[in-house]
C-alpha cells in the first residue's frame, strides 16, 4: 500500500518585468516542463514564451491598474516547472484521448523540479483593527489581487501521519537549481516595503528598482492606498 507524501516548501517571492523574468529563464538555461496535465505524445518541454507571453500581458494589464477578473482573465495565469535538467524528468503513461496519443509526467514533480507561476496577495482585518498581508491564496481566488511570480521547492518530506520529517530535500540537484534562482534574484532586487498610514510593512517580497516605478499602479497596492517605498 502507497503512503501519501506531503512536503514542505521554499519560496521565493518577486515582482518581476517580464524582461527580468525572462533574462533569469535565458541566462541561467532553465526548461520550462507542463507537469499538471497530459501533453502531446512527442513533448519534450515548453518553449519559455509560453509562459512570458501571457505573463507580459498580465504585468501589461496589472501597471494599467487593470481589476483582473478570474471569468475574463484566466488565460493568463499559468504554473510550469522549471529544471536545469530536463532528463531528470521523464514523461510516460501513454494513452489516448479523443483519438490523440498522450502522456503524462512519469516523475515526482514535486521533488524533480521548482514550481513557478504568479502569486497573488490578500488583505486580512484582524479583530483589533491592525491587518497583515498574505501570499497563502490561489490566483483563483483572488486574481484581482495578482502581484508577480513564486518560485517554490520542497525542502523536506513527510507522510501524512508522522509530524517528523521523513527526508531532507536540500542535497538534491533540484534545490540547488531553486538556490540558482534566489541568487540570481537577490542580485538584482531589494525587499519590497510598503507604508500603509504611520504603518511600515516589510512584505517578503523581493522588487528591482524597474518594478518598484510600475507595482503602484497595481490594483491591490493602488485600491489599499499603499505607498511603495
Amino acid at each position: 500500500m502507497s503512503v501519501s507524501k506531503c512536503f514542505a516548501h521554499e519560496h521565493v517571492y518577486w515582482i518581476a518585468t517580464p524582461d527580468e523574468l525572462e533574462a533569469l529563464l535565458m541566462q541561467e538555461g532553465f526548461h520550462l516542463l507542463i507537469v499538471t496535465a497530459h501533453v502531446p505524445i512527442d513533448y519534450t518541454e515548453s518553449l519559455i514564451s509560453d509562459f512570458l507571453k501571457p505573463y507580459r500581458t498580465l504585468y501589461e494589464l496589472l501597471y494599467a491598474g487593470k481589476r483582473l477578473t478570474w471569468q475574463e482573465h484566466w488565460p493568463l495565469f499559468h504554473d510550469y516547472n522549471v529544471t536545469k535538467d530536463i532528463s531528470r524528468c521523464e514523461y510516460g503513461n501513454v494513452h489516448t484521448y479523443q483519438g490523440k496519443r498522450y502522456k503524462t509526467a512519469d516523475f515526482d514533480y514535486h521533488q524533480r523540479s521548482t514550481n513557478m507561476g504568479p502569486f497573488v496577495l490578500h488583505k486580512e482585518i484582524k479583530k483589533n483593527g491592525s491587518f497583515s498581508i498574505s501570499k497563502a491564496y490561489s490566483y483563483t481566488q483572488f486574481p484581482e489581487n495578482a502581484a508577480g511570480i513564486e518560485f517554490s521547492c520542497p525542502t523536506k518530506r513527510y507522510t501524512w501521519d508522522d509530524p517528523e520529517p521523513e527526508a531532507s530535500l536540500k542535497n538534491t540537484l533540484e534545490y540547488e537549481d531553486f538556490l540558482l534562482i534566489k541568487s540570481h534574484i537577490h542580485a538584482i532586487t531589494k525587499p519590497l516595503k510598503i507604508q500603509a498610514g504611520e504603518r511600515l510593512v516589510n512584505t517578503g517580497i523581493r522588487i528591482s528598482e524597474a518594478a518598484k516605478g510600475d507595482v503602484g499602479q497595481f490594483y491591490f497596492f493602488s485600491h489599499n492606498g499603499f505607498t511603495i517605498l
